[in-house]
């Protein structure tokens, strides 16, 4: 079988451009003391631009980071492109959260 092309974010022919996002649910209070909350992302676009493998790198609190991450795995990307070939890249994205 082919080997995924691994491509940095500036090799790529185009930005990364979110086609469906999912906003992430703000967590259950009784889940989380503060009323906003910050976590960063880092996960995989595969060629045909959906998140794989997402993991939280960081979180203000560990339910954000849930929440987040199941928001992420509903997204999907304009597949990224390296010298017009559909390419695996690695992407990190902060997620805020605000209590409304």
């Amino acid at each position: 079988g082919e080997k995924a092309q691994f491509a940095t974010s500036r090799e790529f022919d185009a930005k990364i451009k979110p086609l469906k996002r999912a906003e992430p649910l703000f967590p259950r209070i009784s889940q989380v003391k503060a009323e906003t909350g910050k976590t960063l992302h880092e996960f995989y676009i595969d060629e045909a631009g959906h998140p794989e493998l997402p993991r939280i790198v960081s979180s203000s609190e560990p339910a954000f980071g849930y929440s987040a991450v199941q928001a992420i795995a509903q997204w999907i990307f304009e597949p990224p492109l390296k010298d017009g070939q559909p390419v695996v890249v690695k992407v990190r994205v902060p997620v805020v959260f605000k209590h409304e």
